[in-house]
């Protein structure tokens, strides 16, 4: 894998400097640039990866298209990435039809149930490897019939909120 361009947002105090420099790590001869569109024309790029924000908010949206415009596959750390659709259906769903359309891939499933059934798949086989031996009946379960409250019920509305639960607490009269 070869690094080809790097990208930050416009106005960032990082244009202009050298990525490895950046990292921490020998120079690699690949300056940070901000513009997005013109980076991603002059450099030949396979994968661009994403990592700005969490949410797929229009400004999101607008990075990721732009990335699959261009005709590179998107990854990305964003974690409501790996199932958007609660939180940002429609525009998960343009994002997809987008990538379908270009022949690339973006952090969005096809499918709404991809996603479960992938962490299903994933995590299937931990259920089966463990298993935690009941040692005894353990303690049975009682109800009580008094509660201790410390400081945070000493409040007459706490105490009153308690007592319509049917709570009969030990409650310190601080006033």
């Amino acid at each position: 894998m070869r690094i080809v361009a790097a990208i930050t947002r416009p106005g960032s105090e990082k244009v202009g400097e050298d990525l490895g420099t950046l990292a921490g790590i020998p120079p690699l001869g690949v300056p940070v640039r901000s513009d997005a569109r013109q980076t991603l024309e002059e450099n030949e790029t396979d994968i661009v990866a994403v990592a700005v924000s969490t949410y797929l908010d229009q400004v999101m949206y607008d990075i990721y298209a732009t990335v699959v415009r261009a005709g590179a596959n998107v990854i990305t750390l964003a974690e409501e990435m790996l199932y958007p659709f609660p939180t940002a259906g429609p525009r998960a769903e343009q994002l997809d039809e987008l990538a379908r359309r270009h022949g690339v891939t973006a952090p969005c499933p096809g499918s709404r149930y991809r996603a479960d059934t992938e962490a299903t798949r994933d995590t299937d086989h931990a259920r089966h490897r463990h298993h935690v031996a009941r040692l005894g009946s353990g303690r049975p379960r009682t109800r009580p019939d008094r509660v201790r409250a410390d400081e945070a019920y000493a409040s007459r509305k706490n105490r009153a909120y308690l007592r319509r639960r049917g709570i009969r607490a030990a409650i310190n009269e601080w006033l």
